[in-house]
This record gives structure tokens, C-alpha cells and sequence, in this order.
């Protein structure tokens, strides 16, 4: 959210270390990519959020509904204590079928903004965006006095091409009217990312309810091709030990999507926290260039625009009512 390049920094003994050239980079980690844990559970993996109002009534389909329904009943498998005991190691790929939304802009005040956005969003927004799962976040404001956000959706992937033109900033006049209104400030950013490798969590279903803990959400272009080298540093054990010490319960990689601002095919990466500061703590390495990051960038690794943004959860809703009727259909 990631969006998200972060091979994360840690200890002083790992800070010094020299990451070279990219090609050179590349091949040492081709040496030790990890082997995926492949998943054969059905597809559901919803995990994140997002803003609106108003648009046409469609029902939502039976394979969204599957995904919430099956969400409910594997999120118990990973818990934070779980997850906290240990050091994530390893990856599970994603099973596919959904991708998300990462929204994110400033306001005055985020209380003003969210009694505004609970009532023209709901439950989980306009129908026919066929949203499963719905994360808010607030931040600090960067780019004014005020607070950022984050609204982070989770839909089927046919649906992307009903959800990017609402959120486009140029042809939907409600975002200039929101300017004008005073609530919307700051750059409006939106990624929209196929995730393509999950750490901590299981490939198809994603993180557990998250309201009360943190995630931070980075992008980049990438030098590097994603499989087999970026994913290999990423989930090296030496980055093993970077995210460990940074307090990542877990994450999510992937690649960005048509309407996306970066562009396509771009990296974003979020990592979740069980606390704010340890979000803050970690993005703060990466927007700072600290090492390991200032090397990893030299490398060409990672290119510009590089960013990353951290958010404490204030909701994180997913659809029982279309739990219950998938539980009733299927009984």
C-alpha cells in the first residue's frame, strides 16, 4: 500500500552493507529465492477499502459473496499473537480473483471527514463496486496542517473498471466540488494493485480484522524484474530480520494497475503493524532514504517516485449480511 519497496533497514550491522550494482544485486538473490508455499484453498483474499458517493444498483455477484463468506470462517487460522511470536519468514502466493484500491488524500479534520464518508459509503459503498472489504486509515497531514487518509477496497478484479473512473480526478466533477467543499486537500493519490505474494497471512484470505493496530502503504517503479529478484531480496533472511525488527505482523506485495497514478506495472507493498508507531517507524526509514534503503535506491532498484505513507485502522468492515446468505446457499 502497499504500495511498498521495502527491503525493510534494522540493525547497524546490516546498515553498512553494500547492495552494488543492480544486475549484481539481482543475481545474488536469484542464488536464494525462497520456494512459495503454494495454497490450493479457493479463491478469497479480501483485505482493504475506499470513498464515494452514489452509483447504479447492481446485486453483488456470488463468487464476492464466496470471498466473504470464506474469509470469515479462515481468518481465525492467523491471529497478531501468532504472528507476533515469530518471525515471518517465507511467502504464500495469491490465489487471485480480487485486487484492491489504495486512496489517499488529506482533509482538516479526519472526524468531520469520516462521519461524511460513513454516510455516503455504508456498509461497502456503491453496489456495483462489488466491494468485499472496506479499511480506513488516518495519518498526519504531510502536505498541510491538517490529517491524511486512507481508504484502502478490496473487489473482484472485474470490477476495476467501474472503480478507477469514479475515483479519476479530472472526468468525476465530485472531487473538484470536494476541493471546493473544503474536506478533500492535498494530492489525491490512488493505486490499484494485484497483489502477488502474501507474508504472514495465507494467500487467500489476507490479514485478520485489523481495526486498532496500523499498516503502512509504499510505491515505486522497480528496476528490477519482481520474479524472481525483488521478491527474492524481499523475502531473503536478511530482509527476514529487517521487517522482524520493525514490528511487520505481515504483508502484501504487488503490482499496479491500469488508473493507478505511478503508472502500470509498479510496485506496492504494505506491510501491517500492530501499532502506529511502529508504522511511522518504518516508513520513516524509507522516506529518509536510511539504510538499507539509500543503497537499495543506488542500486536502481528501487526508482522514482518512491513513497511511503502510514495509517492507524479506525474500521475495518467486511460483509457478514453476504457471509450469512453464501453460509445459507450453501448449506
Amino acid at each position: 500500500m502497499l504500495a511498498q519497496a521495502r527491503i525493510v533497514s534494522a540493525r547497524d550491522s546490516n546498515r553498512n552493507r553494500n547492495y552494488g550494482s543492480a544486475p549484481k544485486l539481482a543475481s545474488r538473490l536469484q542464488a536464494r529465492v525462497p520456494q512459495p508455499r503454494v495454497n490450493t484453498r479457493r479463491v478469497t483474499r479480501a483485505a482493504l477499502g475506499k470513498e464515494t458517493e452514489g452509483a447504479k444498483e447492481w446485486a453483488v455477484d456470488r463468487r464476492t459473496l464466496m470471498a466473504a463468506g470464506t474469509l470469515a470462517v479462515t481468518m481465525p487460522i492467523v491471529t497478531e499473537r501468532s504472528a507476533a511470536n515469530a518471525m515471518v519468514t517465507g511467502y504464500e502466493k495469491d490465489v487471485g480473483g480480487f485486487s484492491f484500491a489504495v486512496l489517499q488524500h488529506e482533509t482538516p479534520k479526519f472526524n468531520d471527514w469520516y462521519k461524511v464518508f460513513n454516510e455516503k459509503w455504508g456498509k461497502q459503498g456503491p453496489p456495483d463496486f462489488g466491494v468485499v472489504r472496506t479499511l480506513v486509515g488516518k495519518g498526519k497531514g504531510v502536505e498541510t496542517d491538517g490529517d491524511s487518509l486512507c481508504v484502502v477496497i478490496v473487489f473482484p478484479n472485474d470490477k476495476l473498471s467501474t472503480i478507477a473512473p469514479f475515483y479519476d480526478q479530472k472526468k468525476n466533477p465530485l472531487w473538484a466540488e470536494a476541493r471546493e467543499a473544503g474536506w478533500l486537500t492535498g494530492t489525491f493519490h490512488q493505486s490499484y494493485v494485484e497483489p502477488k505474494i502474501w507474508r504472514g497471512y495465507p494467500g487467500d484470505s489476507g490479514p485478520p480484522p485489523l481495526k486498532g493496530k496500523a499498516f503502512g502503504v509504499y510505491s515505486a517503479k522497480l528496476g528490477i524484474p519482481l520474479e524472481p529478484d525483488f521478491i527474492g531480496s524481499f523475502t531473503s533472511p536478511d530482509s527476514d530480520k529487517l521487517h522482524d525488527a520493525n514490528g511487520v505482523l505481515g504483508s502484501v506485495v504487488g503490482t499496479t494497475l491500469k488508473g493507478s497514478d505511478i503508472g502500470t506495472k509498479d510496485l506496492s507493498v504494505t506491510h501491517f503493524h500492530g501499532s502506529y508507531k511502529k508504522a511511522c517507524g518504518l516508513v520513516d526509514q524509507f522516506n529518509s532514504r536510511s539504510p538499507p534503503f539509500d543503497g537499495i535506491v543506488a542500486a536502481g532498484v528501487l526508482k522514482e517516485p518512491i513513497e511511503g505513507m502510514a495509517y492507524e485502522v479506525v474500521a475495518d468492515t467486511i460483509d457478514l449480511d453476504a457471509i450469512q446468505k453464501i453460509m445459507a446457499a450453501s448449506a
